[in-house]
């Protein structure tokens, strides 16, 4: 089944990040993604989307560096780890990988 969500990375850009999430749920849009979530407060995000009645449809997975790059291999099981944490936190079942 296609669900639709909302990028609050890129959707309403004036506003505070948690504020975008509540506009995006004004749309009816039923679920919202967004990218980095390093510098966002996670806790903030998931109580906004509790009571907006939103999901939190995909983050980007941090893989501390391009998997493409050997060097890498040390830092990916732990920016892995830590992403699935973030995931957790946000009860999202979805993290978008990228190579390069």
């Amino acid at each position: 089944m296609i669900q639709l969500s909302g990028c609050a990375e890129a959707l309403y850009t004036d506003l505070p990040f948690v504020e975008r999430i509540e506009a995006i749920a004004r749309l009816g849009i039923p679920a919202f993604e967004f990218w980095a979530y390093a510098e966002k407060d996670l806790n903030a995000i998931a109580q906004t989307a509790s009571t907006a009645n939103m999901k939190c449809a995909g983050i980007v997975c941090d893989t501390g560096g391009p998997l493409v790059d050997a060097a890498n291999r040390d830092n990916v099981a732990g920016a892995v780890a830590q992403s699935i944490d973030a995931a957790k936190t946000l009860d999202c079942r979805t993290m978008i990988v990228t190579v390069g």
